[in-house]
Parts: structure tokens; sequence; C-alpha cells
């Protein structure tokens, strides 16, 4: 693909675990595709004493998995927690690059 084509396509991988396949999304379009910068986190600023605090005052260790669904449903908010706290104890900065792709 020709270095120009790149600003009139996109794909995206889809993560989605419950699938034994990774399908992928291709978008070609007939104008430049503006993207959204990449989340990043840099941890090297994140304050490690309010990321304990955030899991310890809302992870629940008291529940009984017994069930499929109950387990299945508390590993979702486990991760939900985990994806959460990070964000919450690292100050927000601006992305440095584009938000399109034009060459």
């Amino acid at each position: 693909m020709e270095s120009s084509q790149h600003t009139y396509t996109d794909i995206q991988s889809s993560y989605d675990l419950t699938s034994e396949c990774s399908p992928i999304t291709a978008t070609l379009s007939i104008t430049v595709i503006v993207r959204k910068p990449t989340p990043r986190l840099h941890n090297s600023k994140t304050n490690w004493d309010t990321y304990r605090q955030i899991i310890q005052d809302k992870v629940n260790l008291s529940i009984k998995l017994k069930e499929h669904e109950g387990i299945e449903l508390e590993t979702k908010n486990l991760l939900k927690l985990l994806q959460h706290a990070p964000k919450e104890a690292t100050p927000k900065s601006d992305p440095q690059r584009p938000t399109n792709n034009i060459p």
C-alpha cells in the first residue's frame, strides 16, 4: 500500500476475549480519516499510594463465587477496577501526536 493511501484507510482489531477468533474492521474512505490518539498511561507519575487505596477501598474479598455467572461478573468487575485505578492515580497529560494520519 502506498504511503498516501494510509490517510484513506483504517484497520481496527477487536480484542473480544470471549471469542476464539480475532476479527478486524477495515474502513476505506474517499476522505481523510481522522484518528483519535492512542490513550497512553505513563506510570512514572502514578501516585502508587492512591492506586493502592482505590484498590483496597473498592475490591470486595468476601464474595462467595459459586456459580459460573458470578465468577464471570466478578472477574469483569475486578478488571474494570484494575483499569480504572491507574487512570485515577496518574495525572492526565495531553497527547503529543497529531490526531490524523496525514503524512
